[in-house]
């Protein structure tokens, strides 16, 4: 069994702040791991976290809240962390509501929209940890850019639509979503993808995710790779094509489809991409550049195809 002596000394008795703090979060992080090995510490553990969730200070609090996600199963937990959706900072209510959510328990959805209402960096765009990302798993549900990021988007929807939410299901969902992003290779997690497209066809999530996996790997995987040659082109080159299927109203993606075919000679595709991104964008100047550039190559490439056919054939032998 572990022995979690010092994180339950140093979180409950510490004079420091700063080392109760730490302490708070290092025993919420292992509750996790201690429940997947079932070892020993994990009621006491449990118990810690408890104790630490009525604590004085919003970040211990936050830190019990979110450890005890892996307790949730518990009934003193289910109750402790209830209460806790009417804690007064923003983060604690965070915390217990998602706690609560993952564990199957709606009740903590319109809790966890509430806080919406508080701006913080959890709650704007670009944050890889964004609330709205959360909300759009748990509901089956999202919105474009403009409007995600606004509470009332997802208060009204909830008011209207939330005893229908099927939160096991989307539940599953998300983890069937995780694992695909944590795939070693983007074949298993196509293969995943694929799967929940086919499974759900009308998923926006399933395809909101699905477009962002795309993308990640091809933006921080493959072309961050130590030596980018035709292999990684080609592998981009299909995701890319995946990202034009998926949203095929995205102009950007034509013009990046474009740009990977150029990149392994085939002009004629990429005069056929561009001439897509220019029809949904018919006033972009830079998409009337780049047709251009690849009519060029592309009437360069059949010259050049011309001209080696046209040689005579013991020329042909000499080179």
């Amino acid at each position: 069994a572990e022995d979690h002596t010092i994180l339950v000394s140093a979180a409950t008795a510490d004079p420091c702040i700063k080392c109760r703090r730490a302490a708070a979060v290092g025993l919420s992080d292992i509750a996790g791991r201690s429940t997947q090995r079932q070892t020993g510490g994990t009621d006491r553990n449990m118990e810690t976290l408890l104790i630490l969730l009525d604590d004085a200070d919003d970040v211990i609090r936050a830190a019990a809240a979110r450890g005890l996600h892996y307790s949730s199963q518990r009934v003193a937990v289910v109750t402790a962390l209830r209460k806790k959706l009417e804690d007064p900072n923003p983060y604690v209510v965070r915390a217990a509501a998602s706690s609560l959510i993952l564990s199957g328990d709606k009740s903590g959805i319109p809790h966890l929209i509430e806080t919406l209402r508080f701006p913080s960096i959890d709650t704007f765009e670009h944050y890889d940890r964004e609330i709205q990302k959360d909300l759009a798993y748990y509901c089956g549900v999202d919105f474009p850019p403009e409007s995600r990021y606004i509470y009332d988007t997802w208060h009204r929807w909830w008011s209207e639509n939330g005893t229908a939410v099927n939160l096991e299901l989307n539940l599953e969902i998300k983890q069937r979503i995780q694992s695909a992003f944590k795939a070693p290779d983007e074949e298993k997690g196509i293969d995943i993808l694929e799967a929940l497209r086919e499974a759900y066809p009308d998923s926006i999530v399933i395809r909101n995710r699905y477009a962002r996996f795309c993308y990640e790997w091809i933006t921080y995987r493959l072309l961050t790779a130590h030596q980018v040659n035709d292999v990684i082109f080609a592998r981009c080159l299909r995701l890319q094509k995946k990202l034009t299927e998926i949203e095929p109203a995205e102009a950007g993606h034509w013009k990046r489809l474009a740009y990977f075919h150029a990149r392994l000679y085939a002009f004629d595709k990429s005069v056929d991409a561009m001439e897509t991104a220019l029809a949904l964008e018919p006033e972009n100047e830079g998409f009337q550049t780049a047709l251009k550039q690849y009519k060029i190559l592309f009437e360069k490439k059949n010259n050049q195809l011309r001209q080696e056919t046209s040689r005579p054939e013991t020329e042909k032998k000499k080179s």
